[in-house]
């Protein structure tokens, strides 16, 4: 699930694109303006735009994002701006030098608008939708999880088909 932010980390560890093709610093680095990648949709064909990213941010920043342990890293945000379809602007309550490290993870994977207000927080637990190379089929909670290849993936399709991840509990059967 590698390119399912808006900044991600290449193989040497540097920040690069993920869904956003750039950015850039604006009003001192008041603002960060994202422009993001076109064409985009999440595995149940709802599209990846400006809305997504703000509805993503207005939860995370909200009383949703409060209930888990991601917003303080978010705290300097005061609120994201859509300028259009494919562009954003994040709004800083004060400058912050380490965001884009912090949206490269922690927490600020970008969540499909019309699944989460349909199917709500547990169903997306349970069955997650991305824009990432894989898509999940099927979870059964400390057992396992069986991933698929998504092949509208805009990455272009992954070499594995599938993957299974099996839980296994008891560390000596582990090893």
């Amino acid at each position: 699930p590698s390119k399912i932010w808006l900044v991600m980390r290449g193989p040497d560890l540097k920040l690069v694109p993920g869904l956003a093709t750039s950015w850039e610093f604006l009003d001192d680095a008041n603002r960060i303006r994202f422009h993001l990648r076109e064409g985009v949709t999440f595995q149940n064909g709802e599209p990846f735009d400006a809305a997504a990213v703000k509805f993503t941010f207005d939860r995370l920043l909200g009383a949703e994002g409060a209930k888990g342990p991601q917003q303080s890293n978010y705290n300097s945000i005061d609120h994201v701006a859509v300028v259009d379809d494919h562009t954003v602007d994040f709004v800083m309550k004060r400058p912050d030098p380490v965001l884009l490290t912090k949206l490269a993870g922690y927490g600020a994977m970008i969540v499909p608008p019309k699944y989460m207000a349909e199917k709500g927080d547990d169903a997306f637990n349970s069955a997650p939708i991305g824009t990432g190379p894989f898509k999940v089929v099927a979870y059964e909670p400390k057992v396992s999880l069986t991933l698929e290849a998504n092949p509208n993936y805009w990455g272009g399709a992954p070499k594995i088909d599938k993957l299974v991840y099996r839980f296994i509990a008891e560390s000596s059967t582990r090893v």
